[in-house]
């Protein structure tokens, strides 16, 4: 369940990228249930920067947004999922 969970939150990541061909995954972290799945990844904005983002994904939205990291994902005994990739 929590591969298929992350797998489907990074194609839906993909989807919003101005550049998906430059995405360079860093972490893939999930808790036991999948509710909640926190990426960080590189990739090129619209000026061609290659800018770290940390996206969460809870409830059936991603959300990019700081307060969110911090509360679902900073500090939290999460399963690394990043090998399976």
């Amino acid at each position: 369940m929590r591969v298929a969970t992350a797998h489907d939150v990074k194609a839906a990541i993909l989807k919003r990228l101005n550049d998906p061909d430059s995405v360079r995954w860093d972490t893939e972290l999930s808790d036991d249930e999948a509710t909640v799945v926190c990426v960080t990844f590189g990739a090129k904005n619209a000026f061609g920067a290659m800018m770290r983002r940390h996206t969460v994904y809870r409830a059936g939205r991603l959300s990019d947004t700081a307060a969110d990291w911090n509360a679902r994902c900073a500090n939290r005994r999460l399963n690394d999922l990043s090998a399976i990739w």
